[in-house]
């Protein structure tokens, strides 16, 4: 069985030995937690310090994906240029809004991705405090691929890494109103009345660290 070992918060999914999946935070990995989320008979799990006993845990190596995290001075040409065309296909084209995507805050972000032979797949932009709001931020959340469940991946891969790298118990971002069910899965709430950014609604929201994840 593979085991978690640094990224105590990294989002898992568990597949069981009657193949079911599972998705959450590692720490979370609990029949109480199963049974809460999914409705499952605690009877129906084992489980051992970390992760359902005698499943198979998926992680992003598992699915062909490396993790790359780089300062914007880091970036080579090729990969700005790869971030930049995914998030304008996703963001203007996609979505039809025409709007200044290129908003002056890259230079001062880290750029966190998930990359395989063919690209990137998956990318978000982690703000320190000061910079968007009085704490870290997120924004920029994008995928190449809609309903893979990389997004969630991503999402919990910035996460990890402001939680564990910073010791930042507070994460901020924007979300477009109708992803709000999407990031109150990863522990986010909406904190705003909803408002409109270049013709599409949005709502602020923050994550705060329960106390049994400190």
């Amino acid at each position: 069985m593979k085991r978690l070992t640094q990224y105590d918060h990294r989002l898992v999914r568990a597949v069981t030995a009657d193949g079911m999946t599972l998705e959450g935070f590692a720490e979370h990995c609990s029949a109480s937690y199963c049974m809460h989320e999914y409705g499952i008979d605690e009877e129906c799990l084992q489980f051992d310090d970390y992760l359902v006993r005698g499943s198979e845990i998926v992680t992003i190596e598992d699915l062909g994906l490396r993790r790359v995290i780089k300062e914007f001075g880091e970036l080579t040409p090729h990969e700005l240029y790869a971030i930049l065309k995914l998030r304008v296909d996703v963001f203007v084209v996609e979505q039809q809004c025409p709007y200044r995507e290129l908003d002056g805050l890259d230079q001062r972000a880290e750029h966190i991705w998930l990359e395989d032979d063919g690209g990137i797949q998956a990318y978000l932009r982690v703000l320190r405090p000061g910079v968007e709001a009085d704490c870290f931020a997120i924004g920029r959340v994008v995928t190449a691929r809609r309903g893979s469940g990389l997004g969630r991946l991503i999402l919990a891969e910035g996460i990890a890494y402001i939680e564990n790298e910073f010791d930042a118990s507070r994460i901020y971002l924007e979300a477009q109103t109708y992803a709000k069910g999407f990031y109150e899965k990863l522990g986010f709430r909406q904190v705003s009345d909803e408002f409109v950014i270049d013709g599409i609604p949005h709502i602020k929201m923050i994550r705060e660290r329960p106390e049994d994840e400190e």
